[in-house]
């Protein structure tokens, strides 16, 4: 018997060494796998770097060049001899109170049109992915934004032919392309199904850390070109579209993850498939287009039935999901923060015109203040993991508590930035003030992670998740309006309100979210 049962471990012993035809096809398609996925992930991450350093240069030139077409506008009909050979408008005297409020009310508008078709266009074009691939919708996203910023250089460049308020059309580019939200979605879905699930979070954070470098290198390099070589700024913007689409041709259109392939095959070797077993789940078809695969192959009438669907089920569909997420307490009070949250940082939408026209500042020197502000965010980004996991959560209880800790210490510190900028007597303190706010960056993150330990119903969960994009959008919608409305108050009230107000009313909506962080310590 002894005999027997070492003879037994001896030949399983020899059968697990053998290396078996399934485990050279583990071997090699988890080798394939590992190169595809990193593949993917490099590639999908170089295209978002890209797009967010062009994004940061566009960003940078929109205001200036708006306020030199009105301003022309102006000098040209009262004084032509204001305006130089070269159709440009020294900078200081584009500073008067009526010519900011042009400004102030066409950039709003402009960016609320924008917003508008964005968010009315973002369901569509997912839905639309599916049906003709993630790559499709990226091009023509990436298309649209590219002639987008070729007619607003246009605009602005041939201010003999057009009117500058033309830029307010720019809206019907961004409803056929989809705009930054579409990009930004589909972008992380290349991401998420090309890392495992293990290394989501760490790679997420790295990326977000990148982002922001890049931007902030781009929004320093569009300060340094602003005031002597914009329109060679605006080129180079083109050439990144140009470059950005040629990157998304590198990207897979219908990416499905390998590493379920390696399961599989493990399975395989231990027992037979059933038929039941091998078939996708309507989820997992879904989420690896195969769905997507089958209305294409029925041709166009089921292509615009798809458009069809999105532009009318899906934003109801959306709708039923904030509606119950508005019911769990938690989740309202998480939605209640992101919204409140977001609708104060929509202020720097119009921060950098304020900023440059209370303290009589070039627009070119308060963009580098934007980057000093995405330098330090980045690196707030690259430390609070380590800080939190060594310095707070051995101090605190555990996971939840460290999460509350940093939500309220954003919140402060977004109160106190807030403030300093409204009090402030020149661009220094005011520099001061948004280095202040700039230590915020890791709200977001510890809110989503608090909510997601402290929620055990994962349709909860997943109806929250789908709700804080959509209220982040239409805080960013109301917001545009918000405070280019309280900017147009106080330029038109003839020096009767002080200039700080913009930001003392952004102090109040952050102390409404610091105040409705208060109850979340009851679900610790």
């Amino acid at each position: 018997m002894m005999e027997h049962t070492f003879a037994t471990r001896n030949l399983r012993r020899v059968r697990l060494q053998r290396p078996s035809l399934t485990r050279i096809r583990i071997f090699l398609r988890t080798l394939a796998a590992d190169l595809m996925s990193k593949s993917t992930q490099w590639k999908a991450m170089t295209v978002m770097t890209v797009d967010g350093f062009g994004y940061a240069l566009a960003k940078s030139s929109q205001t200036f060049l708006i306020e030199q077409a009105l301003c022309r506008a102006f000098y040209t009909s009262n004084d032509p001899s204001v305006v130089r050979p070269d159709g440009s408008v020294p900078e200081d005297m584009c500073k008067t109170e009526d010519l900011q409020s042009q400004v102030a009310f066409l950039s709003s508008m402009l960016n609320f049109t924008l917003l508008i078709a964005s968010f009315l266009a973002t369901p569509v074009f997912a839905r639309l992915a599916l049906a003709v691939g993630k790559r499709t919708v990226l091009l023509i996203n990436a298309a649209s934004y590219m002639l987008r910023m070729i007619l607003f250089t246009a605009v602005v460049y041939f201010h003999t032919f057009f009117d500058v308020r033309c830029v307010l059309l720019l809206w019907i580019l961004e409803l056929v392309g989809g705009g930054m939200p579409v990009r930004e979605v589909l972008l992380w879905m290349y991401m998420a199904e090309s890392v495992p699930e293990d290394g989501l979070t760490g790679a997420f954070n790295i990326l977000s850390a990148i982002l922001i470098g890049m931007m902030s290198v781009g929004t320093f390099i569009g300060a340094l070109l602003l005031r002597e070589h914009v329109w060679l700024l605006c080129s180079i913007v083109i050439c990144i579209c140009a470059l950005v689409i040629l990157l998304i041709c590198l990207l897979p259109s219908h990416y499905k993850s390998l590493y379920a392939e390696e399961d599989n095959i493990s399975d395989e070797e231990d027992a037979p498939r059933s038929s039941i077993s091998q078939a996708s789940s309507p989820a997992t078809s879904l989420l690896h287009g195969q769905e997507g695969t089958r209305i294409a192959s029925h041709g166009r009438l089921a292509l615009w039935q798809t458009v069809l669907r999105a532009a009318t089920v899906d934003l109801f569909l959306s709708a039923q999901f904030v509606a119950q997420a508005l019911r769990n307490p938690l989740t309202l009070r998480v939605m209640s923060i992101f919204f409140t949250y977001t609708l104060a940082g929509t202020v720097s939408g119009i921060s950098q015109q304020w900023a440059s026209g209370t303290f009589h500042a070039t627009l070119a020197n308060v963009d580098k203040i934007t980057s000093m502000e995405q330098i330090i965010s980045a690196v707030v980004l690259f430390a609070l993991p380590t800080f939190s996991k060594r310095l707070l959560r051995p101090r605190l209880r555990g996971k939840q508590d460290t999460d509350l800790w940093v939500i309220t210490a954003s919140l402060v510190f977004c109160v106190f930035g807030s403030l300093i900028m409204a009090m402030a007597p020149s661009i220094v303190i005011y520099a001061l003030g948004v280095a202040v706010s700039a230590l915020s960056v890791g709200l977001a993150d510890s809110l989503r992670s608090f909510a997601t330990t402290a929620l055990s119903d994962t349709e909860t969960l997943e109806s929250l998740y789908m709700s804080i994009r959509t209220m982040q959008s239409l805080a960013a919608i109301v917001g545009t309006l918000l405070w280019g409305g309280v900017f147009l108050l106080i330029l038109n009230s003839d020096g009767g309100l002080p200039p700080g107000l913009l930001f003392f009313a952004t102090c109040l909506v952050l102390l409404v979210s610091l105040y409705s962080t208060i109850p979340l310590r009851g679900y610790r």
